[in-house]
């Protein structure tokens, strides 16, 4: 998320083409990575498989979430731009 916040300020002050790919795409992508770190880091912290086990299986099953809305979201996105360029 660091990273984040240090892209989102270093590229606001340009208009460069990399800039807009980061806005569209690249930004989600980086929340999406986080968020999916977070939540491992989160089972390990609090031994959610022996602890919990109810709550480990939606921790889980938030990860296949994030990684499948991510694949989504990039198959969206890229599929977009080449159906635009193509007409």
């Amino acid at each position: 998320m660091g990273l984040l916040f240090f892209l989102n300020a270093y590229f606001y002050k340009s208009t460069v083409p990399f800039n807009y790919f980061f806005q569209s795409y690249l930004d989600f992508m980086i929340q999406c990575l986080g968020m999916f770190f977070y939540l491992i880091f989160l089972r390990k912290f609090i031994s959610a498989r022996k602890n919990f086990p109810l709550l480990h299986y939606l921790l889980v099953a938030d990860q296949v979430i994030i990684v499948l809305g991510a694949a989504l979201f990039s198959w969206v996105n890229f599929g977009a731009v080449i159906l635009c360029c193509r007409t």
